[in-house]
């Protein structure tokens, strides 16, 4: 696992191997192990990137791997079972306002995560595949708040005194009173204090764009439900109100004046005197209301879904080259394995895959040549489930390869002694032809076989087998003795057994293999040249009473079933 920078939120990539997995358990493990938040509300989402590579992926159960970013699949098949779901739908992402203060913007609502991108690489799918991705709703934003309202002037103006008579007196040129203000007005009320302006609503969150949905395969067996929708945009904020101005104070009262003079002997006096209290004064004006907020209240918009966010398409040749090449080694060991516990079909269907996979590949030419070999000799006759001939030696203790090799000396002896037999036979000039329509069909077919598996035998174990190499060079010089008394007594024997030429062209053909086995010292191979002889009169001769050469016949064929074909 590693750890990429992805803008202010760090993603965590896992790379899950194996040759069966489950996605109930990678969930499980991914939970409690790696502490990943799966849950459908987070406050950040995990936004991991997850790999699965494996010959068979199962998924059981309802799955839920919330805010997971991206999702590989990576396999031969992939099986569902019933009412099973794979739910990678981004989560909800829980937005908690701190408190403002009058006249405070509000924060904007988070906007939805979207759906995460989801591939799957598959020869089969098999049941009921469903995958949900859709796109996380987007949060409504905060609500600004109001302005704060204006201050009230609760007092009111002081009233006019009799200073103020005083200040408004009439004077002459001579700087004398003259006269008064009779009536001097009361002051209007302070003003209210004005409301501020109401705090901007957040901006709605937008919905997340539906997530993206790709299958690639082959062939599905059941069904497949691939589903994913766009989310939704959040409703909108309220703007905060602007504050309301404050109420007007109340006015003063007004003075009445009026004008005093007095005299003396030789001196007068004037001045301003109050007359009473006047009229009071209008109330203050109140103040002026605050703005309201100015975001527009607009809901946030729905992400975005087309039909191109999910696709079904064949497992073709460039999905193919995605296969990692980790994972075709896998697969080759887990066929291996699947042959070795018998199950041989599923084992040849694992193969193919790989060879099917591995087409024009050059890093897995390995791989492919292996398979190859491998299906070239799966269940054929004669061979084993591996593709080896079935006449192998594995290795063995030398006790084992020990009695082996005695049991074949020993039956090897039984050979040659039924085989001198019927050359003494023929030295005393039996008839040729008689000797060898004696020979019955069903031993040559049994002498051909226990033939073809000694050469086997000997050439794949030679060196296992070498004990017994005296008693084959013994046999050969015993045949090659044989072979020049026949040629001798030819003349001799085709006169008395009446041959037309096409007989003697058999016997002659059958005296040269004997001669080019000794020559290639394979005296196995002469043994075969004979068996043609034989081929060539058992259907056209009768037996006569040759009991006696039958016996020793049967002898032949019986000691030929009991040598082991190690």
């Amino acid at each position: 696992m590693r750890a990429e920078f992805y803008g202010c939120v760090f993603s965590d990539r896992y790379q899950v191997v194996g040759r069966v997995v489950h996605m109930d358990f990678v969930q499980e493990h991914l939970t409690t192990k790696k502490n990943v938040n799966f849950g459908n509300s987070q406050e950040r989402p995990n936004n991991i990137e997850l790999e699965v590579l494996a010959d068979t992926i199962y998924v059981k159960g309802d799955i839920k791997m919330h805010g997971i970013k991206k999702l590989m699949l990576y396999s031969r098949k992939v099986t569902s079972a019933a009412d099973s779901r794979l739910d990678l739908s981004a989560p909800t992402l829980p937005q908690t306002f701190v408190s403002l203060i009058a006249g405070t913007n509000g924060d904007d609502g988070e906007q939805g995560v979207p759906g995460p991108i989801v591939e799957i690489f598959a020869d089969v799918s098999n049941g009921y595949l469903n995958i949900l991705t859709n796109g996380g709703n987007g949060n409504k934003g905060q609500d600004g708040q109001d302005g704060k309202p204006g201050v009230d002037r609760v007092g009111k103006r002081a009233d006019k005194t009799e200073h103020d008579c005083t200040s408004k007196a009439k004077y002459n040129l001579w700087g004398r009173i003259n006269g008064c203000t009779e009536n001097i007005a009361g002051s209007q009320g302070q003003a209210g204090g004005n409301g501020e302006d109401g705090g901007d609503a957040g901006k709605a969150g937008n919905g997340g764009n539906a997530g993206h949905q790709t299958l690639n395969v082959r062939r599905v067996k059941g069904k497949v439900e691939l589903k994913t929708c766009r989310g939704s945009g959040a409703q909108a904020a309220t703007n905060g109100n602007g504050g309301t101005g404050g109420e007007g104070g109340g006015g003063g009262y007004g003075i009445r004046c009026v004008f005093y003079e007095q005299f003396g002997r030789s001196t007068s006096s004037q001045y301003c005197n109050s007359n009473g209290r006047g009229s009071q004064a209008a109330k203050g004006t109140a103040g002026t209301n605050g703005n309201d907020g100015q975001t527009p209240e607009t809901p946030g918009s729905d992400g975005e879904v087309t039909e191109a966010n999910v696709q079904k398409l064949e497992l073709s040749n460039s999905a193919k080259q995605k296969y990692p090449l980790v994972l075709l080694t896998l697969m080759k060991r887990y066929a291996e394995d699947l042959i070795w516990a018998n199950k041989i079909e599923e084992g040849g269907r694992v193969f193919r895959f790989i060879v099917d996979l591995t087409e024009d590949r050059a890093d897995a030419s390995a791989l492919r040549k292996v398979s190859k070999r491998r299906l070239g000799f799966l269940n054929k006759d004669g061979f084993d489930r591996f593709g080896r001939n079935k006449l192998y030696a594995p290795l063995s203790k030398w006790s084992a390869i020990k009695r082996e090799v005695e049991a074949i000396r020993v039956n090897a002896q039984s050979y040659e002694d039924a085989y001198n037999d019927v050359k003494e036979s023929i030295e005393r000039q039996d008839d040729l032809k008689q000797v060898l329509q004696a020979l019955p069909v069903a031993a040559s077919i049994q002498v051909r076989a226990q033939k073809d598996r000694l050469v086997e035998a000997r050439t794949v174990s030679l060196k296992e087998k070498g004990l017994y190499v005296d008693s084959i060079d013994q046999l050969e010089g015993q045949m090659k003795l044989f072979l020049e008394e026949t040629v001798a007594q030819l003349p001799e024997v085709y006169d008395k057994a009446q041959f037309n030429t096409q007989d003697l062209f058999a016997i002659l053909q059958g005296v040269t293999g004997f001669f080019g086995g000794i020559a290639g010292k394979d005296p196995f191979a002469s043994i075969g040249a004979a068996i043609e002889v034989v081929g060539n009169f058992a259907a056209k001769c009768n037996t006569g009473p040759l009991k006696e050469l039958i016996s020793k016949v049967e002898k032949m064929a019986d000691v030929w079933q009991r040598i082991p074909s190690s």
